[in-house]
């Protein structure tokens, strides 16, 4: 399994929207994608960090859903809320416990 962490500081009056995209629209496509197998949203009010993970069942199937038109089109939703550039990285998830 591996997973994708955008991080990214949300603009403080942008924020709820911010979470109403993600929700609307951002989860929902995820969830269409090949290989896609859950994700999160976390969020600081106060300092208005903003953390999206998504998990995936391969790299492969991770790496295709970034290279797709859907995922520049989510940030490309998501993108006006943020008050600088979004930084994605990527992991292979080692241990997990429900």
């Amino acid at each position: 399994m591996h997973a994708r962490i955008i991080l990214g500081k949300i603009l403080l009056e942008k924020r709820d929207e911010a979470i109403a995209i993600y929700k609307e629209s951002i989860a929902p496509a995820a969830q269409a994608q090949p290989g896609f197998s859950g994700g999160h949203l976390l969020t600081d009010p106060e300092a208005g960090k903003f953390i999206a993970t998504s998990f995936w069942e391969s790299e492969e199937a991770m790496i295709a859903s970034q290279k797709s038109d859907y995922f520049q089109e989510q940030i490309d939703k998501i993108s006006p809320c943020f008050a600088g550039p979004l930084i994605i990285q990527h992991y292979m998830v080692t241990a997990r416990s429900e």
